[in-house]
This record gives C-alpha cells, sequence and structure tokens, in this order.
C-alpha cells in the first residue's frame, strides 16, 4: 500500500514539474516577445498588424508608398508615384483610388491619388466626374475637380462648363472657368474667348485673354487682331493686341508688319 502511495506521488510531482516547467516557458517567451516589441516602432508594428486586412491591390499601393518615402530625394519620390500609377491596370482604378481616399491620406497619398485619376478621367471622364463629386468638400476634392474637368473639357467644352457651374465655392468656378478657357484654347480658341471674356473682370481672366487671342492668331490672325480691337478695357485691349501681333509676327514677320 505504501508503496503504491509512493508511485502516484511521484507521478503527481513529476505532472507537476511538467506543467510548472511549461507556464515557466511561456512567461520568458512573454518577456522576449515585449522586449523586442519595445525596440519595433510603433508605426511599424501598426503597419504589420494592418497587413492581413489588405486586399493584394491594397498591399501592392501600400509598399509601392512605403518604398516611394524611403527615396530621400524629391525627383525620385515622384518617379516612384509615377511607376506606381502606370503599374495599377485600367480596371483597377476606381477601386485603387477609394482605397487612397479612405485612409489617413498623406501629401504623397494624395499626389498618386491625382496620378491615378488623371489617367481614370481620360479613360471614362463621367464616371470620374460621378466619384469627384462624392469626395468630401476639401482641398483635394478641389484639386481632382480641376483634373476631371479638364479632361471632360477636351471632349465638351460646353458639358465641362456646365459642370463648373454646380460647384460651391465662387472662387473655385471663377478659377475652374479661367482653367477651362485654356484648355479649350488649344482647339476651340474662339469658344474660349467669348467664355474667358464673360467672365468678370479679374486679373486672371485679363492675363488669360492674351494668351488665349495668341493661339488664335496661330490660325487666323487678322480674325484675331480684329476681335482684339473691339475689347471696351483699354489695357486688356492694347495687351491682347500685343500677344496677338507677337505670335502673328512669328508666323508670318512680314504680314504682321
Amino acid at each position: 500500500m505504501t508503496r503504491r502511495i509512493q508511485q502516484r506521488l511521484i507521478c503527481v510531482t513529476g505532472l507537476g514539474l511538467l506543467i510548472l516547467g511549461a507556464i515557466l516557458a511561456q512567461v520568458h517567451l512573454s518577456r522576449q516577445n515585449r522586449l523586442v516589441s519595445h525596440f519595433i516602432p510603433h508605426h511599424t508594428a501598426h503597419a504589420k498588424r494592418s497587413e492581413s486586412f489588405l486586399s493584394p491591390l491594397e498591399q501592392k499601393l501600400a509598399n509601392g508608398l512605403w518604398r516611394a518615402r524611403q527615396s530621400p530625394a524629391e525627383p525620385d519620390r515622384f518617379e516612384r508615384l509615377q511607376e506606381i500609377a502606370m503599374e495599377i491596370s485600367d480596371t483597377d482604378l476606381p477601386t485603387a483610388l477609394g482605397y487612397l481616399v479612405t485612409k489617413k491620406a498623406t501629401a504623397l497619398d494624395n499626389d498618386l491619388a491625382l496620378r491615378l485619376l488623371e489617367r481614370w478621367s481620360q479613360l471614362a471622364p463621367h464616371a470620374a466626374r460621378d466619384w469627384v463629386t462624392r469626395l468630401p468638400e476639401n482641398s483635394f476634392r478641389q484639386q481632382a475637380s480641376t483634373l476631371v474637368m479638364v479632361a471632360l473639357a477636351t471632349e465638351n467644352v460646353g458639358e465641362a462648363l456646365e459642370w463648373i457651374s454646380h460647384w460651391p465655392e465662387e472662387k473655385d468656378r471663377r478659377e475652374g472657368i479661367i482653367t477651362l478657357c485654356y484648355e479649350a484654347s488649344r482647339s476651340d480658341p474662339v469658344r474660349a474667348l467669348e467664355i474667358a471674356h464673360a467672365e468678370p473682370a479679374s486679373k486672371q481672366r485679363d492675363e488669360a485673354i492674351p494668351v488665349i487671342g495668341s493661339r488664335w492668331a496661330q490660325h487666323s490672325p487678322e480674325a484675331a487682331a480684329e476681335w482684339a480691337k473691339q475689347i471696351s478695357d483699354t489695357t486688356l485691349r492694347e495687351n491682347s493686341i500685343s500677344s496677338i501681333a507677337a505670335s502673328w509676327s512669328y508666323r508670318n514677320p512680314i504680314a504682321a508688319a
């Protein structure tokens, strides 16, 4: 009987030692983990925890942005961003933009988003316009709106002008219309001048009209000069005529004289 009791005590003692050893090992491992985590930057640890929740596309964007941030020189960072922007497939552009604008955006995030949006607006300007319209009102939305408006203007100046008229801030509307005029002047300088001249007088407008007039003069200098002579504002008229004359002289010095 005594022998059996002794054997049981030995078994119990051995089992207890095994359990105690396992507990001590776990405590030691926990201390090591805490020690290691103490030397890992918080943002890195957070990024590691977040990685498992990212889709392959989001992971690709996150990795690309991380590489761009490691570039010491600004030109190198911009080159990295352009490489990332061109690596995203056309079909993934809306999803990529959604990821970039829903995260806590940095200047690099916004830069990449605008590069992706420029591609998307050239492929599907109406879809890009509708996406921008749903963004919260902030500086990024205004940058995005201007970019998409330029793409719209290449297809339909009137449609782009109509969209600008619904922008919430008057200052943004005025600046948007002048930007539209510059863009429209590449293909239809007469229409661009009509739009610009109808705008209230401002420094931006008065700078734009002579430039647009000179673009018109590259193709129809006589008509551009006649139009400029009808401007009622003396300073604006003289500046426009001078700009048109310079463009005309470059194209045909004898006729301009």
